[in-house]
This record gives structure tokens, C-alpha cells and sequence, in this order.
């Protein structure tokens, strides 16, 4: 039995009709990512100290901090003080 009428037809397309010419794909725009930064192309390695297996290392060796940046450190809120040593933590543990 074949039935005619809306909604049936007898093409296997379901009745849409195809086209049998490729669509051109439209060209894409090249993505630019700086977000990735290369520091080790010319630049001078810079290897941490074995301060944590050492004992005593900062004892022997006390961190400082150059007037400079003292004073610019002091000029800051405490808030803004937080912010800031909560960015550098995380920057030397990803290191």
C-alpha cells in the first residue's frame, strides 16, 4: 500500500530536496593566543636556592627586600597588601 497525502512522500529524503553541489565553507578567523607566554627563549635561567631542604637556610640567609620596594610595599592597604602577596605566592608555586 502506498499512501499519498500531506505529510508523506515517496522520495527517501522524507521529500526535501538535496542539493548535490559542496557548500564552501566559510574561512574561519585564525585565533591569536596570548595567554601563553615563552619565557625560556633568551632568556637567563634563574634557579631557586634549595631553601626548603636546607635547614636554617633563611636563618643564614634572610630574605630582603630593597628599600624601593620596602617603601612601596608599606605605602600600600592592608587589603591591597593581601591581594598582592596572595598573587605572588601563587606565581612562585607555580613555578
Amino acid at each position: 500500500l502506498s499512501q499519498t497525502g500531506p505529510g508523506s512522500s515517496s522520495s527517501p529524503g522524507g521529500g526535501h530536496a538535496c542539493s548535490s553541489e559542496p557548500r564552501a565553507t566559510p574561512q574561519k578567523r585564525q585565533r591569536q593566543d596570548d595567554s601563553v607566554v615563552d619565557l625560556t627563549d633568551n632568556e637567563p635561567k634563574f634557579i631557586l636556592p634549595n631553601c626548603f631542604g636546607a635547614r636554617g637556610f633563611f636563618e643564614k640567609y634572610p630574605p630582603v627586600v630593597p628599600d624601593s620596594e620596602k617603601s612601596i610595599i608599606l605605602g600600600m592597604t592592608p587589603d591591597a597588601r593581601e591581594t598582592q602577596l596572595i598573587r605572588d605566592t601563587a606565581a612562585v608555586m607555580r613555578l
